[in-house]
């Protein structure tokens, strides 16, 4: 995995590590990166963050704190945050590790599609749950 990383200059990382904060709600999670890293406005960023979610369908998780959200729900935030960053490529490593749960993954990877616009996602998964992506996402084993 460390070589592949190697190859791409710079993206953002999603893993089972990537720490949401706890003392906020889904939508200050998600506008943090254009409040910190574009100086943007904390309405206007929030407004992008709740635009995110909308896309999805899941605007009930906005005022949610981490503990109150399910496997899934973390991870569309993770991706939300992750797309508000400035860097073009997101590195999604284990997305079952995140979801937990392999029926999960088909209307995960749906969302992904719909919440993304533009960045170049890798999937970086172990070689024996390739099977689960044929035909739905470009993956890349480990």
């Amino acid at each position: 995995m460390e070589e592949i990383l190697k190859e791409i200059e710079q993206y953002c990382l999603i893993s089972i590590d990537t720490p949401l904060l706890a003392n906020l709600n889904m939508i200050e999670n998600i506008a943090l990166i254009p409040e910190v890293h574009k100086h943007t406005s904390i309405k206007k960023a929030q407004e992008l963050a709740q635009n995110s979610l909308a896309k999805i369908d899941k605007e009930n998780i906005a005022l949610k704190r981490m503990h109150q959200l399910n496997e899934v729900e973390i991870f569309y935030v993770l991706i939300a945050r992750a797309l508000m960053d400035e860097r073009e490529t997101i590195v999604i490593v284990n997305p079952l590790s995140i979801l937990k749960h392999v029926e999960f993954l088909a209307i995960a990877m749906k969302n992904l599609a719909i919440l993304n616009e533009e960045k170049n996602i890798i999937i970086l998964e172990n070689d024996i749950n390739r099977f689960h992506y044929e035909g739905m996402w470009v993956f890349n084993g480990i």
